[in-house]
């Protein structure tokens, strides 16, 4: 009368994403044996990785009856930084053949912006302080600032205008 868990995957992969973007997905666990199962604890390799139930509270002595199954809400944080992602979640339960399950989480999380050197910002052109109080900065060439990039980048900066010198 041994438990048995069953996961819909073994792995989740998000893919590639933006530096602030939802990453999100659920994974269901089913207990497939023929006795309780018992999930003793779920814990993440990273703060920015989160496996909670679906129904609510935490994972802690959370049992499965034969049959039944839970949906683990996945989640990363894409504002931790911008790299490539390869982070565990471990499952913890009573399965005799699998008493520790290692989830994988990965993907990668793309720059919004990337400066060389990282130590300065040069634009072309800097005029002063126009009609509407807002000092304009006059780019050389067309620019297309996604809604991401504007509002982690240019959002903070209330007093300047970006706008092409073409």
């Amino acid at each position: 009368k041994a438990p048995k868990i069953e996961l819909s995957q073994s792995e989740w992969d998000f893919g590639s994403k933006w530096y602030g973007a939802d990453a999100k997905a659920e994974v269901s666990l089913k207990n497939v044996g023929k006795g309780p199962l018992n999930i003793a604890n779920i814990r993440t390799s990273c703060g920015c990785t989160l496996a909670k139930p679906k129904s609510g509270g935490t994972w802690q002595n959370k049992v499965l009856e034969v049959g039944e199954s839970e949906s683990m809400e996945l989640s990363y944080n894409t504002k931790k930084h911008a790299a490539k992602v390869s982070q565990t979640i471990t499952i913890e339960t009573n399965d005799p053949s699998s008493p520790s399950i290692q989830f994988l989480v990965k993907g990668e999380v793309k720059t919004l912006c990337k400066l060389e050197p990282t130590d300065r910002i040069t634009f072309g052109r800097v005029e002063r302080e126009g009609k509407d109080g807002r000092n304009t900065v006059l780019l050389g060439a067309p620019v297309e600032v996604g809604p991401l990039l504007r509002e982690h980048l240019f959002a903070p900066l209330k007093s300047v205008l970006l706008t092409s010198a073409t």
